[in-house]
């Protein structure tokens, strides 16, 4: 893995987070952290990734033989060229090109104690943060345009599921004064 700012190459995304953290972000670091519980982690990640606009690609995950390993990047790393002939959703979030960005966070999960060792770097590079990406068809974009002066609603979702992952919808009223919905993340 070769450092995007200098090419300096690593084995390992950990080592490249580590050299990057030292060499060109000094205000930032790796991060090492230990949960009891599968809960105590995902409120932490929640929290962390709300507070770095961080958002995770699971890169790969192996089992070996009582601990579980996941490892993810940050998902606006590289670039994707859609082949559609129509973007309905907008271009792609992908946004470093060849570069890799050293954000990452692995995570070590022991199934017998249930116990879960996180080693995460939260820093970007290649891309600006982006707190949230907001999904509108041109369709939902007229419509935003047109009524959006007479009300906007936002509804987010808060541990509604068991998963972690949040669905924010932007409304708006219609010339009935009915909720329309013309954006989610």
């Amino acid at each position: 893995m070769a450092c995007p700012e200098c090419e300096a190459t690593y084995t390992t995304r950990e080592y490249l987070a580590i050299h990057f953290s030292e060499n060109h972000a000094p205000e930032s670091e790796v991060q090492l952290h230990r949960f009891e519980t599968a809960f105590e982690f995902q409120n932490w990640l929640r929290t962390r990734e709300e507070d770095t606009c961080s958002s995770w690609t699971v890169r790969n995950s192996r089992n070996n033989g009582g601990v579980i390993t996941t490892y993810r990047s940050c998902k606006h790393e590289r670039s994707y060229d859609s082949e559609a002939k129509e973007l309905l959703v907008g271009p792609s979030k992908k946004l470093t090109g060849s570069n890799l960005c050293p954000s990452f966070l692995k995570k070590k999960e022991f199934t017998a104690t249930g116990t879960i060792e996180v080693v995460g770097y939260f820093d970007h590079f290649g891309h600006d943060k982006y707190p949230g990406h907001l999904v509108m068809t041109p369709a939902q974009k007229e419509l935003c345009e047109k009524y959006g002066n007479r009300g906007i609603c936002i509804d987010d979702t808060h541990n509604a599921t068991k998963y972690v992952r949040k669905l924010t919808t932007v409304l708006i009223l219609n010339g009935q004064d009915r909720g329309i919905p013309v954006g989610n993340d």
